[in-house]
């Protein structure tokens, strides 16, 4: 898969999925992934860990709400 680093490779669909939303989209919350996904609530939650687990995904707190955390590419990942 062209375009896709092989950690991301070697994860799950839905993994990949949010990794290919996230690098289009910027940082988005879980329930916004769910949204633009159609994955389920479990689902996300699982892909997110996954993406965290391989250094794909780093979360933050929402700054619009501190009750909620954002969902970003880390770093060496970001598409300039």
């Amino acid at each position: 898969m062209s375009g896709i680093p092989t950690e991301v490779q070697e994860c799950s669909p839905s993994a990949r999925v949010i990794y290919l939303l996230l690098s289009q989209e910027g940082a988005l919350t879980q329930q916004a992934i769910r949204t633009m996904t159609g994955l389920g609530e479990d689902t996300v939650r699982r892909a997110l860990s996954e993406l965290a687990v391989a250094d794909v995904v780093v979360e933050r707190p929402d700054p619009s709400d501190g009750r909620r955390q954002k969902y970003a590419l880390t770093a060496h990942l970001q598409v300039a």
